[in-house]
């Protein structure tokens, strides 16, 4: 990531994440309502877990270029991370989490959109496919309302075992026509 990757909306500023962010990510993450519906997350969550996903696996991948990962944070709250949203090349391409106190106001949305026009306008993306546990009605409804399709269903392993997934489509066209109208 550069630091032009900075991404500011009306109430967040989403900057990349960085080592210094571990313990925010320790202390907020580690959660069974919010990690439940996550693939790749070692349940219980380890006392090092955030320092060993920093250092091992997001800034690598930050610096290797395939992944983009923000530090969602509010501008009324200093540099604090509440929650991280995720854009990556691969089979699936956005994926986040938000502080429970911050849950339901919409902050979510907002960092997708700012998210989808990243992906879009700068990393060139032509579509993005993102999945979701099926009963994660959260993460439903921020596509829903950010112009993605319902392509597919299926099952996949979940830190709460196999469950029914969603898989959604955004094209850039799309996105484009969605975006022109809000």
């Amino acid at each position: 990531m550069k630091p032009d990757d900075i991404l500011i909306t009306k109430r967040l500023i989403l900057r990349p994440v960085r080592m210094t962010d571990a313990l925010l990510i320790q202390r907020v993450f580690p959660r069974w309502h919010m990690a439940r519906y996550l693939s790749q997350v070692p349940w219980p969550y380890p006392k090092n877990g955030a320092v060993k996903f920093l250092r091992a696996t997001a800034l690598p991948a930050m610096k290797r270029g395939a992944d983009w990962m923000w530090a969602i944070t509010l501008k009324t709250g200093g540099d604090e991370l509440r929650g991280i949203i995720h854009l990556r090349k691969g089979k699936t391409n956005r994926g986040f989490w938000i502080a429970p106190a911050l849950q339901g106001q919409g902050l979510m949305t907002e960092a997708v959109v700012a998210v989808n026009d990243f992906a879009f306008q700068k990393a060139g993306f032509k579509k993005l496919i993102i999945s979701n546990a099926k009963p994660n009605y959260g993460s439903t409804r921020v596509k829903e309302k950010t112009a993605a399709r319902l392509i597919g269903r299926g099952r996949e392993r979940f830190v709460a075992g196999v469950l029914p997934t969603e898989v959604w489509e955004l094209t850039k066209e799309d996105w484009e026509g969605w975006s022109s109208k809000k």
